[in-house]
């Protein structure tokens, strides 16, 4: 196969109909579509096979002319995308890695086995559940504990309520865990905010919330739905919620409603300990990811940056 066939083209020279119908007719995650990263990254650019045939998104930045790749804020997984041989795609992680010198990015199974054996990925959790049957099915299927706590937040009074704000569900968040995740800036949330308001207004994006008898918020999350998948991008319960169990009621009461769709709930990871394990507790199937890290500096560099 020719490399000519392959080339990478920056964001603003992205011809966004055909990337996107790429992307559509692959299934790929929304993090991929070109609203989504004009959005949320500083520089990106697509490796593009033919006319879109297949492609590559990433984003990248530069420090003393390297040009390295990262993830935005908000962007779980990127990745191979499109109806591609092994050799098409293998060629174009070839084009890539001549593109960039170094970074981490988060990449999904295509690229995985498309890249050689030499390179090590370590796999990330992303857990999923399809919501094809009742709820009264699905609930039998969870740990024990959902139905207990569930109970436990209703007989605290809470109630399960339309959140109509995206800055509310966004601002919740924000406020509970900014600190922790220093990585996402002040910018980043505003970024994500424009975003989500933007898919508010064409249903894409809903927002459910917890509150208690006096409509304090305790639990919130704000979900993307694309096509038949339904992301958990943010998700935050406050110390009081938790001790009431609210966030259980949140969970449960998001999937009773959507539950007999062809949606699939994607819970968005977690390989946090905590977060894993209260994803777990609703069985659901793991989705894995990939994370790859790139070190193709010059020699006398790589021990700098390993």
């Amino acid at each position: 196969m020719s490399i000519s066939r392959i080339k990478i083209i920056l964001a603003y020279n992205i011809n966004a109909i055909m990337y996107n119908t790429c992307i559509k007719q692959n299934s790929a995650p929304i993090y991929a579509t070109h609203e989504y990263l004009n959005a949320m990254a500083q520089n990106w650019a697509v490796v593009v096979l033919d006319d879109y045939k297949a492609v590559f998104p990433f984003c990248f930045k530069k420090k003393f002319g390297i040009k390295y790749v990262y993830m935005p804020a908000f962007v779980q997984q990127l990745g191979l995308i499109g109806k591609a041989t092994a050799e098409e795609f293998g060629n174009m992680m070839a084009v890539f890695l001549k593109y960039i010198s170094y970074g981490d990015i988060m990449v999904n199974h295509f690229t995985k086995n498309s890249l050689p054996s030499t390179i090590i990925l370590k796999e990330q959790t992303n857990y999923t559940l399809h919501l094809q049957q009742s709820y009264n099915l699905l609930l039998n299927s969870f740990h024990t504990d959902v139905k207990r706590l569930t109970k436990r937040a209703q007989l605290n009074n809470l109630q399960y309520e339309v959140a109509l704000k995206v800055n509310e569900a966004v601002g919740f968040y924000k406020n509970l865990y900014a600190e922790r995740i220093s990585k996402i800036t002040a910018k980043d949330f505003d970024n994500f905010s424009i975003l989500c308001s933007h898919l508010h207004k064409t249903n894409n994006c809903l927002m459910r919330k917890v509150v208690d008898v006096d409509k304090e918020i305790l639990s919130i999350s704000l979900f993307l739905q694309v096509e038949n998948r339904m992301y958990n991008l943010a998700n935050a319960t406050s110390f009081k919620g938790r001790k009431l169990a609210s966030n259980f009621l949140l969970y449960t009461s998001v999937i009773e409603e959507f539950a007999n769709t062809n949606l699939i709930f994607d819970f968005e990871g977690s390989d946090l300990p905590g977060v894993k394990d209260f994803y777990k507790m609703f069985k659901p199937t793991n989705e894995p990811f990939y994370h790859w890290h790139i070190n193709n500096l010059p020699f006398f560099m790589k021990w700098l940056k390993k």
